[in-house]
């Protein structure tokens, strides 16, 4: 999960809409821009367009897992004792949590801290031997008058302060928008079938302020603070009221700690699921490795996977359910870590920058990274206003020309020497977040999470808000369904 961004109006469109601005800039030659860090998705794009070939059954498991996420990693988890196979497209697992190194700087690619540490979270958290400190302050800071400050400290302070106070009587009362969304009770639900936007505007919280919350919306829940759902806004943006933790290479951390209790005996990488059919009692999963197709027969499948994506692999997906997985939206983004030779900036956790045209936010990862090397690595958050379009300039991969745009925004960040910039790993995400819309929490408390007895559905998309929390949600919840169809087929 991503925090604290600033919405901006666009000063220029570049890279099909990235908050990218059309400033000319001085751009050192031998900074290296590095290829992208994510995975290859060519044979993804082919499914449904072209043929793949369903060969018999020549492995046979209890569990299939498709989707090597947090979603499916807490899964294989929770079925360590039984027999299972995990299967993910990237070359290593993780979804949106993993991590790079430079030097001895451990930074994130994508979700960068956890907020709820109670309840199943907590009892999981402990199993995996996390050591959990809450960030210290500031967590949050703002650029004002040419200094970094505590949110709480700028020129919103009051705003922040009250709003604060406000989320932490929600977080105490029965009537909180909690996860897991099927024990919303009827007075919560009735936040779903407003915006943010509009709920905030009740409590009479100022447009300026609410300009920094409507960009936390687009890049931590999928739009804007107009188009998300109260229900999603509140229980995101709770956590001023609260801690936050974090760990050197963000949340890729919880997934080394799961990998390291399930083994890498049963993951499979760099596979490419394409058919999932239900045969009598049985799931057959077809997919292709090292260009070959490999079927392997399970008592179930677990589908951990974004569920716009499912109907594309899943046979037996018709309907209403079809149609509300495919309706849903999901945003594009961009995460350019840069890494310096020297410490370059001394601010806070997460910082924002209200006239940054280039980007939302950066992380600084030496905050929670433990390195005594003065070398520091930023990672700075860029959402694409526009999915569509961001999709598209992704996958094009024009990587000299967003580097450069992003060299831009932190310098209006901060000084540095031009010399300190050594390189610009870039990751990108297509589908990054589901868009917690209005009315979302309906939506998804109405899909059916499964086909047929023995295909169950397990992804963070089933409590509408991409978090880490949902991710776990939906893992514990299918482990029982799945633990229960072992059982009875033993």
């Amino acid at each position: 999960m991503i925090d604290r961004r600033t919405f901006l109006k666009a000063l220029g469109v570049v890279t099909a809409g990235l908050y990218a601005s059309n400033v000319s800039i001085i751009y050192a030659s031998d900074v290296i821009i590095s290829d992208w860090s994510d995975g290859d998705c060519e044979d993804v794009h082919r499914i449904g367009k072209d043929k793949f070939e369903t060969p018999d059954a020549s492995i046979k498991k209890d569990v299939v897992i498709i989707g090597g996420g947090l979603s499916g990693l807490t899964m294989a988890y929770y079925l360590r004792d039984d027999d299972f196979m995990l299967l993910e497209k990237d070359s290593d697992p993780g979804g949106n949590a993993k991590k790079g190194k430079y030097g001895d700087t451990v930074y994130a690619t994508g979700s960068a801290y956890l907020v709820d540490v109670e309840r199943y979270y907590g009892k999981l958290y402990s199993e995996l031997g996390l050591e959990l400190k809450p960030i210290p302050n500031p967590v949050d800071t703002a650029k004002h008058e040419g200094r970094w400050v505590d949110l709480e400290d700028g020129p919103m302070k009051n705003h922040v302060k009250r709003l604060k106070k406000h989320m932490k009587k929600l977080l105490d009362g029965e009537d909180f928008p909690s996860i897991p969304i099927e024990d919303a009770k009827p007075n919560t639900l009735r936040l779903d079938k407003v915006s943010f936007y509009d709920y905030l505007k009740g409590l009479h919280y100022p447009e300026d302020y609410m300009a920094y919350i409507d960009a936390y919306c687009y890049s931590a829940l999928g739009g804007s603070i107009r188009e998300i759902s109260a229900y999603a806004g509140v229980n995101f943006y709770s956590e001023i009221a609260g801690n936050i933790y974090a760990f050197p290479g963000g949340n890729a951390y919880v997934v080394d700690r799961l990998i390291e209790k399930i083994g890498t005996e049963r993951i499979k990488t760099k596979t490419t699921v394409y058919s999932v059919k239900q045969k009598g009692s049985k799931v057959l999963t077809s997919f292709m490795e090292d260009g070959l197709s490999h079927t392997v027969e399970s008592k179930a499948v677990v589908m951990c996977v974004p569920y716009f994506f499912a109907p594309k692999i899943v046979d037996g997906i018709t309907g209403k359910q079809k149609k509300d997985m495919e309706s849903l939206r999901y945003g594009a983004y961009l995460v350019a870590n840069l890494c310096f030779d020297r410490r370059v900036f001394s601010g806070g956790y997460d910082n924002c920058m209200p006239d940054n045209s280039a980007f939302t936010d950066f992380i600084d990862a030496a905050y929670v990274a433990n390195t005594k090397k003065e070398q520091s690595v930023i990672t700075v958050y860029a959402p694409y206003k526009n999915p569509s379009n961001g999709r598209k300039a992704l996958r094009e991969g024009d990587r000299n020309s967003i580097a450069k745009d992003i060299r831009a925004g932190i310098a209006k960040a901060f000084d540095f020497p031009p010399e300190s910039l050594k390189e610009i790993r870039l990751t990108r995400y297509g589908h990054q977040l589901l868009t917690s819309e209005v009315g979302i929490v309906h939506k998804l408390r109405g899909i059916k999470k499964s086909v047929g007895s023995n295909i169950v559905f397990a992804h963070s998309d089933g409590q509408a808000m991409a978090a880490v929390e949902s991710a776990v949600t939906e893992a514990r919840r299918a482990m029982d369904k799945v633990k229960r169809i072992i059982k009875q087929t033993k």
